[in-house]
C-alpha cells in the first residue's frame, strides 16, 4: 500500500477499508452521511478498498485502532477478528442502520472472545427513545454508539 502522509509513527493511507481488494461505490456526503452504496446506481463514485484484515496481518502491534466506517463495522470487524489480538486499544463507532437487523450483540460477541474489556456511551440521548427512533443528525441510523476497547 502507498503512504500519503507519514507523521512520525502516524501513516494515513488513500483507501476505504472493506472486507475485499476491491473497487467499491462509495457516497461522500456531508459529515456522517458518506457511506457505501450497495448498488452501482450512479449516486456515489468509485474508489479503491482495501481489506483490513491483510493490513492488519502485516503489524506486529497496533497501539490504537479506529473504526469509524458508517454502518460497516461489523462486517469488516467480523473479517478481520483473528488479527484483533495484534490491538492493544480499539475505537468502535457502531452505527446501527434502520430497516437492518441491529448487530450490537454480534460485535460485542467479537470483543470478548478477542479478549477486549469494553466501555459504551451514546452520542445522542433521546428523551422518548419509543417516540423517537431516528438519530437527529442522521436518518440512516437509529443508533449510533462509541465503544471503547481495550485490554
Amino acid at each position: 500500500m502507498q503512504k500519503i502522509i507519514v507523521f512520525d509513527r502516524f501513516y494515513l493511507y488513500p483507501y476505504a477499508v472493506w472486507t475485499a481488494d476491491e473497487q467499491i461505490q462509495f457516497t461522500d456526503g456531508e459529515g456522517d452521511a458518506s457511506h457505501i452504496t450497495p448498488s452501482r446506481d450512479g449516486k456515489g463514485k468509485e474508489i479503491i478498498a482495501k481489506r483490513l484484515k491483510s493490513f492488519l496481518s502485516t503489524l506486529d502491534q497496533i497501539d490504537f485502532l479506529k473504526i469509524d466506517i458508517e454502518g460497516a463495522e461489523c462486517a469488516v470487524l467480523a473479517d478481520c477478528e483473528d488479527e484483533l489480538k495484534r490491538v492493544h486499544h480499539l475505537f468502535v463507532e457502531y452505527h446501527s442502520l434502520k430497516d437492518h437487523p441491529q448487530e450490537l450483540g454480534a460485535l460485542l460477541e467479537i470483543l470478548l472472545r478477542q479478549g477486549f474489556r469494553y466501555f459504551i456511551e451514546t452520542e445522542q440521548q433521546r428523551t422518548i427513545p419509543f417516540i423517537n427512533r431516528s438519530l437527529r443528525s442522521n436518518d440512516r441510523f437509529d443508533m449510533q454508539l462509541n465503544i471503547f476497547a481495550y485490554r
